[in-house]
């Protein structure tokens, strides 16, 4: 048997068509010979006889649960892009607005009066640097210092 899935050929929109005319097909008992889905069931008794119905039931269902689950997967994968770009952009944003050792030196050491000890030393800031991204809020806040 040389069988094509027909609905296969067929667009969203007819497919949606067809589903709405194999429903009322379902709740009157029967395929109305003069609807796209009653033509495409006679087609399908040449190649399934006495299980045409089932075998249309199942072919329009699977056509449609494929394509389904494709918009799916292709939503899916445009969320972990999209979130792969913001990632790649907080990353670079992380980076570039970064503090190094001499804005924390001159923020945490300088900034004490001279007879104050300095509480961080050139270690502790240089561990912190090592081990953090460390951004000051008037860049995240886009406000001036206060």
């Amino acid at each position: 048997m040389n069988h094509v899935n027909i609905f296969e050929t067929k667009t969203d929109l007819e497919l949606m068509s067809l589903y709405a005319e194999f429903l009322d097909a379902e709740k009157n008992g029967g395929f109305d010979e003069n609807t796209e889905l009653g033509k495409i069931k006679a087609e399908y008794e040449k190649d399934f006889g006495a299980n045409t119905v089932i075998m249309t039931q199942i072919e329009l269902t699977h056509t449609i649960a494929d394509r389904w689950l494709k918009s799916c997967f292709e939503s899916e994968n445009d969320k972990i892009f999209s979130f792969q770009l913001s990632n790649e952009f907080t990353k670079k944003f992380i980076k570039e607005n970064a503090v190094d050792e001499g804005f924390l030196q001159d923020w945490y050491q300088s900034s004490v009066s001279e007879t104050d000890t300095p509480v961080w030393t050139d270690e502790h800031i240089a561990e912190m640097v090592g081990d953090f991204y460390l951004i000051p809020k008037e860049v995240v806040d886009k406000r001036d210092k206060e």
